[in-house]
């Protein structure tokens, strides 16, 4: 049914938008977990962030007006503290695997980093060949 949205090579996000334009109701259930078997490199997860998050700035604001962009932009550097914080409060909330979240927290700093510049990025000058590049 969905086939041609799937097809467009876009984010999963794209799928939930026609899926709820034909009245799908989707739902979040937090027993849920879900893994991922893709082993990264330091720098290659790095640079997935940033390309994943140019790729999705660059395309919400495609057609928009220059105003627009800059200003999306602007507030997206305060992605980073935010994407952090709320983090670090879901994890907490769960009270599963603290001692990982400490230890990892340096890491994490960079990484919502590279996400937030790679917003910016997106939002100011486009997605780029970005997507193409997200592995």
């Amino acid at each position: 049914r969905f086939r041609s949205v799937i097809e467009e090579g876009k984010w999963e996000n794209r799928l939930h938008d026609a899926m709820r334009a034909e009245g799908i109701r989707l739902m979040l259930h937090p027993d849920i977990v879900v893994g991922h078997k893709m082993h990264y490199t330091f720098g290659l997860y790095l640079s997935q962030r940033y390309l994943y998050a140019r790729s999705y700035a660059g395309a919400r604001v495609k057609d928009a007006p220059l105003h627009i962009r800059l200003a999306y932009g602007a507030v997206a550097f305060l992605l980073p503290p935010l994407l952090f914080f709320r983090t670090v409060q879901r994890i907490r909330a769960k009270r599963r695997h603290l001692d990982y979240l400490v230890k990892s927290l340096p890491l994490l700093g960079i990484f919502v980093t590279s996400w937030g510049l790679g917003e910016v990025v997106g939002y100011w000058f486009g997605a780029g060949n970005a997507l193409s590049r997200v592995r």
